[in-house]
């Protein structure tokens, strides 16, 4: 039977997507602190591979950011390369010498493309995935939590980092244009789109959808 989202059945909020629960609770600590009752982070239980046994319906219709996990996983040996050394570690040095794996075939990556299409698609979400480093530039696995807990990222960056958000990629890994995301019920006034030519009108919507957010907050 489906398993239930962690931290699911708060509506009307901001939906961050992270792989883990751990890493959940503790962006929803920082995020509370800097936008309380703005943002809910939501999990899946069992992993990269088990977001399709997970009850998605919580959060139908929402606008959703998310955030994947930062793999560094390398092109496996082939059949013949594995028979070609003799021991283990001959193996696991000709492994570590194998080039990385694209971004977009990382194994969080690729969790988080199929849970995102999934809730554009058929639970009539807004979708934005984060910008995050490409494979290789960090260390293997770097997630929100790394970014808090080790980089030392407060609200923020973190916000900052909301900002770059952008549309799901296409199948070969390209940024593809998208509805920015945002926070909260409310939607903001209309703002006539002003900036240099070239420049990207996705980030200068979201980023004005934050300053919209910032002053609804001191409002309150």
């Amino acid at each position: 039977s489906p398993l239930g989202l962690y931290q699911a059945g708060k509506p009307g909020r901001t939906v961050v997507v992270v792989e883990g629960e751990k890493k959940a609770e503790i962006l929803q600590t920082l995020l509370d602190g800097g936008a309380p009752d703005v943002y809910l982070v939501v999990s899946w239980p069992g992993g990269s591979k088990a977001w399709k046994k997970a009850l998605w319906d919580w959060i139908a219709g929402c606008t959703i950011i998310l955030w994947p996990d930062c793999d560094g996983k390398r092109e496996l040996l082939t059949k013949a390369e594995r028979e070609q050394y003799a021991d283990d570690m001959a193996r696991e040095i000709a492994q570590q010498a194998k080039p990385l794996l694209p971004a977009h075939k990382q194994v969080g990556m690729v969790a988080m493309l199929g849970i995102g299409t999934m809730l554009r698609d058929e639970h009539m979400c807004t979708v934005q995935i984060l910008p995050i480093p490409e494979p290789g530039t960090v260390v293997d696995g770097w997630d929100c939590a790394d970014a808090i807990t080790t980089d030392g990222w407060d609200f923020a960056r973190v916000q900052a980092f909301f900002a770059s958000a952008h549309g799901l990629p296409s199948e070969d890994g390209r940024p593809a244009a998208g509805a920015a995301g945002g926070g909260g019920s409310d939607e903001p006034p209309e703002k006539k789109r002003d900036g240099p030519a070239g420049a990207d009108p996705r980030n200068d919507e979201f980023g004005y959808y934050l300053e919209f957010l910032s002053e609804k907050l001191k409002s309150r």
